[in-house]
């Protein structure tokens, strides 16, 4: 035994042949275009170097902090014996019905709907996505040309086709439900176009009602199925205007998939919360829906994880809890609408004109700059974003905002 172990750490490999060796012929694989440039940020010495990056919120100390209203519940649930064993395969009935009512309002039926806990809105994506390769008219999904950058990913890889269709008018700046319509109407009755319910990931550009009523009755008249990534609600026009885009599907009775995140909206980003809503053509397709839903769940990881999906129906079965949360979205939404603001304002000061960035909503501010400019703000200035100029606008606060303009604009065209 102790000659085989020596043999083993010797050669790294039980046999000596080279063509014995387990995955050599792996490749690889490339960094994740978000978590790459994180630790690239982490590793960076300079002191006033900003990070405008991934997709979390801070205070107005640039402070990662729960909301008070996640850390009382959390606090409570723990004191009070948060059960241990393992959740059903669907998950927290309790959670998953919660998250029904407040993303379809008084339009949600429970019987309408096969609603799953999920591992965040990824893992929802992800079990539509299994769900469409497997039951779905079409293996085709539509994507926007300019999107999350893992949407691409998940979806080739859970075997999905996947077809482009621009989203923005390069003219203007907006949404543009012409282009969108002239690339897609090629499609087969059947295929699946992926929207962002609100606050698009990384434009915050939206369609306006008029857009989403107008997609809504293509759909209709063409035979697709929207699958709704709806990440942010509450950040963009509030808990109730966020969910326009859903409730005219469901108003005309469209087939429609829903993975839902509780990451920004409850600050529970580690809890991995979130669920997929799947709202079907009648009731007797529900039950075979989730019966499917629930065996990819079971052979993928058994049943979800208990404490983030506990605080989440602790907060809106308790209606002090729900107003306290409602409270601290809305100050979110308006640190990141003050934020949006002082950052165009700094940036007019310098003679550069942000065309449509007051508009956009949520999160994030999209400048179209070239990656060349995006890099060269990395290595030169020490300001980090992501993409073609996707800026999260909580990393910005008065302390820095005038810095983060000053480097902008000296590649904008502005102030040297």
């Amino acid at each position: 035994l102790v000659k085989f172990m020596n043999l083993f750490l010797a050669n790294g490999r039980i046999c000596d042949h080279e063509a014995d060796m387990m995955f050599s012929s792996l490749d690889l694989a490339p960094s994740d275009p978000v978590f790459g440039f994180v630790e690239a940020f982490a590793r960076d010495p300079r002191p006033d170097k900003i990070n405008l990056m991934a997709g979390v919120y801070c205070d107005e100390d640039l402070v990662f902090r729960r909301f008070q209203t996640v850390s009382r519940a959390s606090k409570e649930l723990v004191e009070a014996g948060e059960m241990a064993n393992y959740l059903p395969i669907d998950g927290l009935k309790a959670f998953y019905e919660g998250i029904g009512r407040i993303a379809l309002g008084r339009h949600f039926e429970a019987d309408r709907f096969a609603i799953a806990q999920a591992l965040g809105g990824t893992g929802a994506l992800r079990l539509g996505a299994n769900l469409i390769v497997r039951w779905g008219q079409s293996r085709i999904i539509a994507i926007p040309d300019i999107t999350w950058p893992n949407h691409p990913l998940l979806f080739r890889q859970a075997g999905l086709q996947i077809v482009s269709y621009p989203f923005l008018d390069p003219s203007t700046g907006m949404f543009s439900f012409r282009m969108m319509q002239n690339a897609l109407s090629s499609l087969p009755k059947g295929a699946f176009v992926l929207l962002q319910a609100c606050c698009q990931n990384p434009t915050g550009m939206d369609p306006s009602d008029e857009e989403w009523n107008w997609i809504a009755d293509w759909f209709q008249e063409r035979g697709f199925f929207p699958f709704f990534d709806f990440a942010y609600q509450g950040l963009g026009e509030g808990l109730s205007r966020d969910n326009k885009a859903l409730l005219c599907c469901v108003q005309r009775n469209i087939p429609s998939l829903i993975a839902y995140s509780c990451s920004k909206n409850f600050s529970l980003y580690a809890e991995r919360t979130g669920a997929l809503l799947v709202f079907g053509e009648d009731r007797d397709s529900i039950q075979k829906i989730l019966s499917q839903v629930k065996q990819d769940i079971r052979t993928l990881y058994s049943n979800p994880p208990v404490h983030g999906a506990s605080i989440v129906a602790y907060i809106l079965k308790n209606p002090d809890f729900t107003l306290a949360w409602q409270q601290e979205l809305q100050a979110v939404c308006a640190r990141l609408v003050k934020s949006r603001t002082h950052l165009v304002e700094a940036l007019s000061l310098k003679n550069i004109a942000c065309p449509g960035v007051v508009e956009q909503k949520g999160m994030f501010a999209y400048f179209h700059l070239s990656s060349e400019k995006v890099e060269a703000l990395r290595k030169e200035k020490g300001i980090y974003l992501l993409g073609k100029g996707r800026v999260n606008l909580a990393g910005i606060n008065r302390h820095n905002v005038e810095r983060i303009a000053e480097a902008m604009a000296s590649f904008m065209g502005g102030a040297k």
